[in-house]
């Protein structure tokens, strides 16, 4: 386990002396293309400067150098590096480098459908090999990142528990230290059966094709790593849980809950409402505004737990002349308690939509004692300051408006999706994306005319869509979803009309009579 200590993600990823990246598997809620291009630099052991001349080599160069290797060290890269992200995150699709991240980038999609959630963690897992004698320790070397940093150019406050476990096979454990080696199938730090849980793999069938995994070499990437095959040292396990697919239980999730410090730059209204006002809640001021709170005064002693409608938190601020060297936010998700001194880190927010939805990921910190304790928890609460903040009341109605529009844009999308699904397209669009543009075209729509007698609805669709399916398919799918939506609606309010004046047509006659 790294101490507490400034590190680049980027280094944590170069192999090291001796040893070469034989496999890795990167997951992040949001990627770029440069993140992506540079982990594959490091992971490659391509330096950043000339060997000979020491001179700084440019990203293009150093890419150059990486395909130069040719063809099949490309395809090699293909099944044993995987990055996976989030659906709709991947920020490299408008770069000119898209066609190279592409091959290397799985997306978690949600079906359509199914209840909405979220691929949020943020693990990456490496694995070296020795290329030499310079190499020290075991054959087989894994180098395990938990922690809150996504893969994307930021600057961001950020937590990650770094952790070497060096793997042996078999032959190579000692006979006589052969109780101290333990393969991690069933064990606290069951690295595989945590990706099956993120990924949706159903283990008692074997490893078959995610239905959420849009690109079948990531379960050869998995392969490939071959981490149960391994022996690991038991003394230096990490404690890992995966959130998803009914995992954790729920005694687990309220130990977390009850934790004495609570940092999430995301919060939910619920949960704080069930949160002990003397729980240490630490995030971010643009949420608390979000969720309803306005700032009072400057406090250190909470008053009536129960009976105000305020409440402290301490809030993520650095000073003017600070802001050039520290991070301008806070990003990172940690649980500590003082009684039982653990902590746990990683990609989980205290919020219900990351305790019940989403695919997340924490870990224990290791070898923790008092001291070590009151260090971690005074780095992470550097920048903090404490603020006591009450709830504002809602304007009546308000809430229920906002879920009026938001139902709105879902029908729209939902009668989109099913259009593109009946007619079988494969424009690779998962339901939230299409309720995003969906929400653009409506947008789009109240500022054009109609064009060539083209209703401003029929414009933004294909402007929006036509995008991401061909002229003909967007044309087609536009159609289906006119005749579904108005023509459909039309004709059978015309009918039921008719019917209903006929309706009334006999009761008037009757009156008469």
């Amino acid at each position: 386990m790294e101490n507490t200590e400034d590190i680049y993600l980027l280094d944590k990823l170069c192999p090291p002396k001796g040893y070469e990246t034989v496999g890795a598997l990167l997951c992040t809620y949001s990627i770029d293309a440069k993140a992506l291009l540079s982990a594959l630099l490091y992971m490659r052991d391509i330096p950043a400067k000339g060997m000979d001349s020491g001179t700084s080599l440019s990203i293009t160069e150093r890419l150059k150098m990486l395909f130069d290797k040719g063809i099949e060290d490309m395809k090699w890269m293909e099944k044993h590096i995987g990055f996976v992200c989030n659906n709709g995150y991947d920020k490299s699709s408008a770069s000119t480098m898209y066609q190279y991240t592409r091959r290397f980038t799985a997306y978690y999609t949600i079906p359509l459908g199914e209840r909405d959630h979220s691929f949020h963690p943020k693990m990456y897992l490496v694995k070296f090999e020795k290329k030499d004698n310079t190499a020290e320790g075991a054959d087989t070397l894994f180098r395990l990142i938990i922690g809150s940093m996504n893969l994307v150019n930021s600057h961001n406050k950020e937590f990650a528990a770094c952790m070497e476990l060096e793997a042996y096979r078999e032959k190579d454990v000692p006979e006589t230290d052969r109780d101290k080696y333990v393969k991690l199938k069933g064990t606290k730090a069951d690295i595989s059966g945590a990706i099956d849980r993120l990924f949706g793999y159903e283990r008692e069938n074997g490893r078959s094709d995610s239905p959420y995994i849009d690109n079948r070499n990531i379960g050869k990437v998995i392969e490939n790593l071959a981490v149960d095959s391994y022996y690991f040292k038991k003394d230096e396990l990490p404690e890992i849980t995966a959130f998803g697919s009914g995992c954790p239980d729920p005694e687990f999730k309220n130990m977390l809950k009850g934790a004495d410090h609570i940092f999430s730059p995301f919060l939910s209204e619920s949960f704080l409402r069930e949160c002990p006002k003397k729980t240490n809640i630490y995030t971010m001021e643009n949420e608390l505004t979000k969720l309803g709170y306005e700032r009072c005064a400057e406090k250190q002693i909470v008053e009536d737990d129960d009976k105000t409608d305020s409440r402290q938190f301490y809030v993520y601020e650095i000073e003017e002349n600070q802001v050039n060297r520290k991070p301008s936010s806070s990003h990172f998700k940690a649980y500590l308690s003082d009684k039982d001194q653990w902590v746990y880190v990683g990609s989980l927010n205290f919020s219900n939509r990351a305790f019940e939805n989403n695919r997340e990921l924490v870990v224990k910190l290791q070898d923790i004692t008092e001291q070590r304790y009151d260090c971690i928890r005074t780095a992470f609460q550097e920048d903090y300051r404490l603020y006591t903040y009450r709830k504002i009341p809602k304007v009546n109605g308000s809430e229920e408006h906002e879920l009026d529009i938001d139902s709105e844009f879902r029908k729209l999308a939902l009668q989109i999706s099913l259009c593109i699904r009946f007619m079988g397209l494969p424009c690779g669009l998962s339901f939230w994306q299409v309720q995003l543009l969906a929400s653009l075209m409506l947008f789009l729509s109240n500022a054009l005319p109609n064009v060539a007698g083209m209703g401003s609805i029929e414009t933004a669709f294909l402007l929006v869509f036509g995008s991401f399916m061909t002229r003909g398919e967007a044309m087609s799918t536009l159609m289906l979803f006119r005749i579904a939506s108005y023509y459909f609606v039309f004709g059978f309010s015309a009918v039921a009309s008719l019917f209903a004046q006929k309706h009334l047509d006999r009761m008037d006659a009757q009156k008469r009579s």
